[in-house]
């Protein structure tokens, strides 16, 4: 009888056991590659080691990276400056936390 008492409680420890190790298995380390891409895609100059590296002394690369460079100043002129005063009123009390919930994303 103690025989069976001990095996019965060992096998409930290592069931138990075992159900606590197993988990998510840890998440890949994100590639880089999109990153780099979605920079010089923006005209933003990419790190040392970006494999656009090479691309970003070319003639055509600066000048459209002079060309984002102009439509990132219009937009910001044209929009962002006349929307800055509204936020200010009716936003900015309300901002104080830093984080936004959008349903979107």
């Amino acid at each position: 009888m103690k025989s069976l008492l001990k095996t019965t409680v060992l096998i409930c420890l290592l069931f138990i056991l075992s159900c606590a190790v197993t988990g998510k298995p840890p998440a890949p380390a994100p590639d880089p590659y999109w990153n780099e891409l979605a920079r010089f895609l923006a005209g933003i100059p990419g790190g040392p080691e970006s494999v656009f590296k090479r691309f970003e002394t070319l003639d055509f690369y600066r000048n459209h990276t002079d060309s984002m460079n102009k439509f990132w100043n219009r937009v910001q002129r044209e929009t962002i400056e006349l929307i800055k005063p509204w936020r200010g009123q009716y936003i900015e009390s309300r901002a104080e936390a830093g984080t936004a919930f959008y349903p979107f994303s």
